[in-house]
């Protein structure tokens, strides 16, 4: 292969032709040999050469030889065709590793042959390798080698600029990202992962890393804070650098005379270092200027370094909270990139097994569902003050509580109590009087109201800072607008700079003096505490005068008592003080949110009011506290609840629909909310493995977080991994075991043999089908297990024998036999006549889908 001005033989005659034009010839003809012109021209060759062997072009290759180079390579030849040339290139473990005759796209240096590396994502034009950096370069902005300049309109040269600051940026962010997932690989977390899959830890952290802009973008909130809170940093640096230079060593050594002097009993120490005379004459200034100068500038340096040491702290903490929310992107970056893996495995198989995640609920595991957006919407923008939420048991009613009154939510003051199955209603208000003031002091802290001898402290304080400013505003006003003042007295203060200092002093005093502003964080905390108090105990009050006279043994006395026992308040009282301080309360966390923010009380559990008398009559007393201003209530109530409402256009009003302005029903989660739950606590799991959670619960959450536990307690007993038709005959066991067991303590006649039967009805699909024949010709409560047994047997089919409904699934669009399926689970309960039918169809369906293609699409 030939080259000449860096252009391979292969390019056009005329390309070649305006090449030469441009190459060194005409360089050389532009600048004679000799002076500084030939150096100049010399480094620009050089510099020129070695930028263009840093240049590699994306080309297409067929692997033409396999070799396995050590443990964690492979080394591939590939052959590319333009320009025709062989090279050798590593490729890092991965689920499929290359083989002979396949296609990839390589990066091939302009100028020395022989070597490339596999592109992992298309270049669209040459690469500038720089170390770990590669700076790619738009094909329409480099022709053949030509310099970027010529040819280009300002617009182009602006996107490619534009083009090389953001490799550059996302480079050193790539650069970044892979050293803080170096820690993380040493959590036992990612150590379990490691240990169940063959992938090296640098493959995962090169792929799960490789969208940069992505991972750039979801930290732009926490970036942006740190970079305004770090863009002050280098002033500091650059106005701190004379002082550090110039000053300090000179006070360190006055400080350093000072100590000596008080060591040695003499001022000569001093004297000698400081020579306050020739100082005096070297300023040039009164005698008395000078030494108001300087403690005027003392306190503005004072003041100074403390506002530049506040600034490096919050400078600090905004940059430790972007790597916090960065090193988190990363995490789930990585964990992704885990499940990806889990899924490239034939045939899919579990080989985790520890759970940890399956204990706790954390902020991070929460997802988020659609009437989460609706809860927020009517609560903070269409004004409702009382919804109630409704659902079935275990379909996520207290988490979704949880989540909205959680402290992660910033506009969101937030308050969760449970309601008591026996209760009375002034104890229950009670209680979620003291809840509320409890939720103010750990929002600000346990603060008492402040004693006469502080607030008289306090208020002198503000008198003096008063003063001092109104000086600084007279000496301004001395100094800069009334200048001829100054001759009807005799100042001894004579340069307006020396009062403009004065006043600067002042102002700064002022504000020490004064101390941080009382807010009324502090009132509305002394007067929680004060209302807590107040619902716990009983308050006594005793007042006592006394007075006497005594001369020798004759004594004359007078004493009188008073004692003040406050009276336990009544419910009217309580409504009416806890409606106040609500009140209080929301007004104040709306100032401190920028008149965002709203106090949201939920009140949970409900719903387990067993007696519907009971329900309604706990709603109509508390419904006494709804309707102060900011404040939203979220109860939890029945289905039969939901009912009533929603048939309140053809019935009586009931208390339910004169108590809430909503009420929102929980459906079940969806296949992608479910999967969504259990990534977000578990790593390394097929999505087929979290798909038959989904199906075997319904998309009930309590459910599918269960049916995942006893997954991973069956996975255990396993020697090796665990395939999803594994998997799916021994979680239907499980159930059916169930099932049995919860007829077996009803006592059912004709039905009490097979159900002691440890065999009946078997483990197959097929069993399961001719044991559900058998029980839906009788009448409940054997349809009840018939249709149970008949959807096991759906479940079974779809996971051992046509698996091929989800090898296509990519988390976007639902199958819809999995959306029956779960569908189908809720109406076991309630309806199995219904549910039956669902399920007849669906294998209906499947039969003919296996008789007409052979397979099911």
């Amino acid at each position: 292969m030939r080259f000449r001005c860096g252009l391979p033989a292969v390019s056009p005659p005329a390309a070649r032709r305006a090449a030469r034009r441009d190459c060194f010839p005409a360089a050389r003809r532009r600048f004679p040999r000799g002076g500084r012109r030939s150096g100049g021209l010399v480094l620009l060759v050089f510099g020129g050469a070695g930028l263009q062997r840093l240049l590699w072009i994306e080309r297409s290759g067929r692997i033409d030889l396999v070799d396995d180079f050590d443990m964690f390579f492979t080394r591939v030849r590939i052959l590319t065709a333009e320009p025709r040339l062989e090279a050798w290139a590593l490729f890092p473990p991965q689920a499929r590793p290359p083989q002979v005759g396949d296609t990839v796209r390589v990066l091939v240096p302009m100028h020395h042959r022989g070597r490339a590396l596999i592109a992992d994502t298309p270049s669209g034009g040459p690469v500038l390798i720089l170390g770990r950096w590669r700076i790619a370069f738009a094909r329409h902005h480099w022709y053949l080698g030509r310099p970027i300049w010529q040819d280009s309109s300002a617009e182009e040269l602006l996107d490619l600029i534009s083009e090389i600051i953001s490799d550059l940026v996302l480079g050193w962010h790539r650069t970044r990202c892979e050293k803080l997932a170096v820690p993380l690989g040493s959590t036992p977390e990612f150590l379990g992962l490691a240990a169940a899959f063959d992938v090296s830890w640098g493959t995962v952290v090169s792929r799960g890393l490789r969208d940069q802009a992505a991972l750039f973008d979801a930290t732009e909130r926490s970036r942006d804070a740190a970079r305004v809170r770090l863009a002050w940093l280098p002033l500091l640096a650059v106005a701190a650098a004379p002082v550090l230079i110039f000053a300090v060593p000179r006070l360190v050594q006055v400080f350093w005379s000072g100590l000596l002097s008080l060591y040695e009993g003499s001022p000569a120490p001093l004297r000698e270092t400081v020579h306050w005379s020739a100082a005096v004459r070297a300023s040039g200034l009164p005698r008395f200027d000078l030494i108001v100068s300087l403690v005027c500038l003392g306190i503005v340096a004072v003041a100074a370094v403390a506002g530049a040491i506040r600034a490096v702290a919050a400078g600090i903490g905004a940059y430790h909270a972007w790597r916090a929310d960065l090193t988190g992107a990363i995490r789930w970056r990585l964990l992704d990139e885990y499940r990806r893996v889990a899924n490239a495995q034939n045939p899919p198989a579990l080989q985790i097994r520890t759970a940890p995640g399956l204990a706790g609920l954390t902020a991070e595991q929460v997802i988020t569902r659609a009437e989460e957006g609706r809860l927020s919407a009517l609560a903070f923008d269409l004004g409702a003050g009382a919804i109630a939420i409704s659902g079935s048991q275990g379909v996520g009613k207290t988490t979704l509580l949880t989540s909205l009154t959680g402290p992660e939510n910033e506009t969101t003051l937030g308050l969760l109590v449970a309601a008591p199955v026996r209760y009375e209603a002034k104890d229950f208000l009670l209680h979620l009087y003291a809840e509320l003031c409890t939720a103010v002091l750990g929002r600000l802290g346990a603060r008492e109201q402040p004693s006469r001898l502080r607030r008289l402290l306090v208020r002198s304080r503000r008198i003096t800072a008063v003063l001092l400013r109104v000086a600084a505003a007279l000496l301004l006003l001395v100094a800069l607008v009334f200048r001829g003042t100054r001759e009807l007295f005799s100042p001894p203060v004579e340069l307006i700079t020396t009062w403009l200092l004065v006043a600067a002093a002042l102002l700064i005093v002022a504000g020490w003096v004064q101390g941080p502003r009382p807010s009324r964080e502090v009132a509305l905390a002394a007067e929680a505490a004060r209302r807590l108090r107040q619902t716990r105990y009983l308050q006594t009050v005793s007042t006592e005068r006394s007075a006497g006279l005594a001369r020798s043994a004759m004594q004359l006395g007078w004493r009188r008592g008073r004692q003040w026992a406050e009276q336990p308040h009544t419910l009217p009282e309580v409504v009416q003080a806890y409606r106040q301080f609500a009140a209080e309360v929301a007004a104040w966390w709306r100032g401190e949110t920028g008149g965002r923010g709203k106090l949201l009380i939920a009140v949970d559990e409900a719903d387990r009011i067993a007696d519907p008398a009971a329900a309604e009559l706990f709603v109509n007393e508390i419904k006494a506290v709804f309707g102060v201003p900011h404040c939203v209530y979220l109860v939890s109530v029945s289905e039969e609840a939901l009912a009533n409402f929603e048939r309140r256009v053809v019935r009586m009003r009931t208390v339910f629909d004169s108590a809430f302005d909503h009420v929102i029903r929980l459906r079940p989660l969806t296949l992608r909310e479910s999967v969504d739950l259990l990534r977000h606590r578990i790593a390394g799991v097929p999505d087929q493995v979290w798909v038959l959670c989904h199906c075997l619960a319904g998309g009930m959450p309590r459910d599918v977080l269960r049916t995942a536990r006893n997954m991973i307690d069956v996975h255990r007993s396993s020697p090796g991994p665990s395939p999803v038709g594994h998997l799916a005959l021994r979680l239907v066991g499980v159930e059916v075991q169930a099932v049995k067991r919860g007829f077996q303590q009803q006592s059912v006649p004709g039905l009490a043999e097979l159900l002691a039967d440890p065999d009946w009805p078997g483990a197959t699909g097929a069993d399961l089908r001719a044991a559900a024949g058998e029980q839906l010709t009788g009448e409940w409560p054997a349809t009840a297990i018939g249709a149970a047994l008949l959807y096991y047997a759906t479940v079974l089919d779809l996971f051992t024998e046509r698996t091929g409904l989800l090898d296509g699934w990519d988390g976007d669009r639902e199958p819809e036999l999995v959306t029956d399926l779960a569908r189908v689970h809720s109406l076991l309960a309630f309806d199995p006549p219904v549910a039956v039918r669902q399920l007849q169809r669906i294998q209906a369906y499947l039969a003919e889908e296996e008789r007409r293609t052979g397979v099911l699409s």
